[in-house]
């Protein structure tokens, strides 16, 4: 679905990533080896950050491909402790363009308010 709303105007890289994600969502369904289809959804995030790093210079979001791809290798390899930390590190680079463009910033101060109010301490 994200692939398809996104502006990219060459349309060579704009089929490539919506065939990425029909690819992952038939495979998918189709129930066989599901890190495949993990695989080029998180090829699809990665390309839609790389989008989003020409549209807001945000040079921290270069680092969302090395992110995603290093939770899919651990994931595939069963390096739990890894692939945990990476999928914290790459969720938090795909909310960086809403953050950066001030569409989530109230949602952001209104978390930091509550866990201001609460006098909770989160540790990653």
């Amino acid at each position: 679905m994200a692939s398809t709303t996104v502006h990219i105007y060459d349309k060579r890289f704009r089929w490539l990533i919506q065939g990425a994600g029909l690819f992952s969502a038939i495979w998918f369904m189709s129930g066989l080896w599901q890190p495949l289809a993990l695989g080029a959804a998180l090829f699809v995030f990665s390309a839609l950050s790389i989008k989003e790093y020409f549209c807001f210079k945000v040079k921290i979001l270069l680092l969302t491909p090395v992110a995603l791809a290093g939770f899919w290798f651990c994931l595939v390899f069963n390096v739990a402790n890894a692939a945990i930390g990476l999928a914290i590190v790459g969720a938090a680079l795909l909310h960086m363009p809403p953050l950066v463009n001030g569409a989530c910033r109230y949602i952001l101060i209104s978390v930091i308010r509550a866990v201001t109010k609460c006098n909770c301490l989160i540790i990653l």
